[in-house]
């Protein structure tokens, strides 16, 4: 655009003088067009001017003495002018937003929460011996690394929960509470069962026997009573042995093998906005087409972010038998972790049910452990 079309423009224009004759002769001499003269009283006078001619006017009034004011403007300049000024507080917006956006990926704050006996100190201060602090961008950040590394360096925390919301990383510390004091009544104790068996064989080395082998026991049926002595003679002891029994334990897992299942291919999009007085205003939009997706929406500190995870349906097609064996194979392993190191699985059978969409896969284990057990008492 040319330089004449930025001067196009018209002025409205108050001129206080005391000679307001001579003051417009002069601008007629000086080629200044000027139009629709109003005279407001003997001193003052309204009258119309290009914007060209407004840096002589304003000479002319300096040499004179006059007093101008410009009571409104009009024309392409002037729009111009206020497109200009809008424009720089819109793109001053954006780049606000812009640069909220890029802080909004770094970490601003910390903020930890224990209970009793561990400080916030003691976990800040392994947290920036990994590296962790206000500053950090947050894809360095892994959470899940994070909570293996807390919970290593310090005993007394049962399980750690760290996650990042916004630019604050939250730490939920919970601490391992002391068992409590346990203690054997004095006097009168005797040897009971732990859980419902089959008795194989029992070591009695204080007490008196109350079953034998091939008994069938229930759970806290004496085993070996605390008493000892001819009869008529007894006196009591506290009883102790170990009873070596067979006890029996069912564990199943379902397996679909019929049908679809929806599974995630892995692909990702996202959408990010912020909303102001319930306008979304987007700063990203997702771009890519999913057929069928699950959409996840979390708010941030200044915006907010929609994820879109692709999943689609897969014909389920595996093989039973290979099914079956893999998942006998993670029952056994699951009873065995749950066991205590001096028992041992001496039998085992898999049961095989139909049901709906697919199998359920039961197990029986038999397990040689030993069920003695004193009573206690809890302070």
């Amino acid at each position: 655009m040319g330089k004449n079309k930025l001067n196009k423009g018209t002025l409205i224009i108050e001129v206080q003088t005391l000679v307001p004759e001579k003051f417009i002769n002069l601008l007629w001499n000086k080629n200044i067009p000027i139009k629709n003269i109003i005279r407001s009283d003997l001193t003052t006078f309204i009258m119309e001017i290009n914007l060209e001619d407004y840096a002589a006017l304003e000479e002319l009034a300096k040499r004179l003495g006059a007093r101008t004011r410009v009571m409104s403007r009009k024309g392409l300049a002037f729009f111009l002018m206020r497109l200009k000024r809008k424009g720089m507080l819109i793109g001053g917006v954006l780049i606000f937003f812009r640069i909220l956006y890029y802080l909004s990926h770094y970490l601003w704050a910390v903020e930890i929460n224990t209970e009793k006996y561990i400080s916030p100190y003691e976990i800040r201060r392994d947290l920036q011996e990994f590296g962790i602090k206000p500053g950090i961008k947050k894809s360095k950040i892994d959470t899940f690394a994070v909570e293996d590394k807390i919970q290593s360096v310090n005993d007394n925390i049962m399980w750690v929960r760290a996650r990042i919301e916004g630019s604050r990383l939250r730490i939920r510390i919970a601490e391992k509470t002391p068992p409590p004091q346990i203690f054997i009544k004095e006097g009168v104790n005797d040897i009971v069962s732990k859980a419902d068996a089959e008795i194989i064989r029992i070591y009695s080395i204080k007490g008196t026997p109350a079953v034998k082998a091939g008994d069938l026991v229930k759970k806290g049926q004496v085993l070996i009573k605390g008493t000892e002595g001819k009869e008529g003679q007894e006196y009591d002891v506290a009883a102790k042995g170990d009873v070596i029994a067979k006890t029996f334990y069912e564990s199943f897992r379902e397996i679909k093998t019929t049908g679809v299942e929806n599974i995630y291919t892995g692909d990702k999009d996202s959408s990010i906005f912020i909303n102001i007085a319930g306008i979304k205003i987007y700063l990203k939009k997702a771009t890519k087409s999913f057929e069928s997706y699950d959409k996840m929406e979390s708010s941030k500190m200044f915006y907010n972010i929609i994820d879109f995870y692709e999943k689609e349906e897969k014909e389920i097609n595996i093989d039973i038998k290979e099914a079956v064996n893999e998942a006998s194979k993670d029952l056994e392993n699951e009873r065995i972790q749950q066991m205590d190191k001096s028992s041992k699985v001496i039998e085992k059978k898999v049961f095989v049910d139909n049901i709906q969409d697919g199998i359920r896969v039961r197990m029986l284990f038999v397990v040689e452990e030993n069920i003695a057990e004193v009573p206690i008492l809890k302070e």
